[in-house]
């Protein structure tokens, strides 16, 4: 199909899909849109994204990303986005539903407000934290940790409470279902500037793969800008891939978490933390 025709599969504002009346979009990225939506017998707003056609060309993936959504669903701690339902368009395009949230993602926010103090970075990391302690523990890797992945919001009394985005969705899109186990090797899916060594490697992962990401989103969090630069997705991949550590600029290296960073961001994975409440209890003692 031309991409025009497969443009043309997306849903618009207006459409129903399922139960669900789509009111507005609020989001478009490589894998999917997001639209702001209204249940059918409920005056209560929820957020529906719906996968791209190239992203969902082979039925595998379909089924694989059906599985990873019930598996979404389980989680439960209040920093993880709620996954409440999923489904397929009448053009069989797969697409799931969560809570809707009035925030701003933790890339916006860095746009429009530069480097974070380094007590601003610290609650927010402990609550992405909390987030995968959980997540770890039932075996979901989120695998696609970025700022625009991270949601802060006013919420609950609080500024900058974070709700994590997209557990389990970059699983779901690896080309392959050889296996259900949380590891996956040979294929790489996830954001080159914040992938792990042994992910842009192909290689087996686990948590502590998380626990990288998370570091890099720390650096940049009080750097400003995003620690791995490159002027393409292969030489950015290099940076994780080569054995050298990658390198702090000064106002990281002057910065209190620079050693908790350091430490998450160690290219020998066994050098890392070794879980994310290990990771969470460094930064509590800071």
């Amino acid at each position: 199909m031309t991409v025009l025709v497969l443009q043309k599969l997306i849903p618009k504002v207006g459409d129903t899909i399922g139960r669900y009346h789509l009111r507005e979009q609020v989001g478009k990225g490589g894998f999917g849109v997001v639209f702001r939506a209204t249940q059918a017998g409920l005056d209560e707003d929820v957020a529906v994204k719906v996968l791209r056609p190239h992203v969902v060309a082979k039925p595998e993936i379909c089924q694989r990303f059906e599985r990873e959504v019930r598996v979404a669903k389980g989680l439960r701690h209040p920093n993880s986005t709620r996954v409440l339902d999923a489904g397929q368009t009448e053009a069989g395009l797969p697409f799931y539903v969560m809570e809707y949230l009035e925030c701003r993602s933790l890339a916006q926010v860095l746009r429009a407000e530069g480097a974070f103090t380094a007590e601003r970075t610290r609650r927010i990391a402990l609550q992405v934290l909390k987030s995968l302690g959980e997540a770890h523990s039932r075996g979901v890797i989120h695998r696609d940790l970025k700022p625009s992945n991270i949601m802060l919001c006013d919420i609950y009394g609080e500024d900058d409470f974070v709700k994590v985005l997209d557990f389990g969705i970059a699983k779901a899109l690896v080309l392959s279902d050889e296996d259900d186990s949380e590891t996956q090797t040979g294929q790489v899916l996830g954001t080159p500037r914040y992938m792990s060594p042994e992910q842009a490697r192909g290689q087996a992962i686990d948590p502590r793969s998380d626990l990288y990401s998370v570091g890099l989103l720390l650096a940049e969090c009080v750097g400003g800008v995003p620690l791995v630069q490159g002027e393409s997705s292969v030489e950015i991949m290099f940076q994780h891939t080569s054995p050298a550590p990658l390198i702090l600029p000064p106002v990281v290296t002057k910065n209190p978490l620079a050693e908790v960073i350091r430490k998450a961001i160690r290219k020998q994975v066994d050098s890392r933390y070794l879980n994310a409440d290990e990771m969470r209890a460094a930064l509590v003692q800071l």
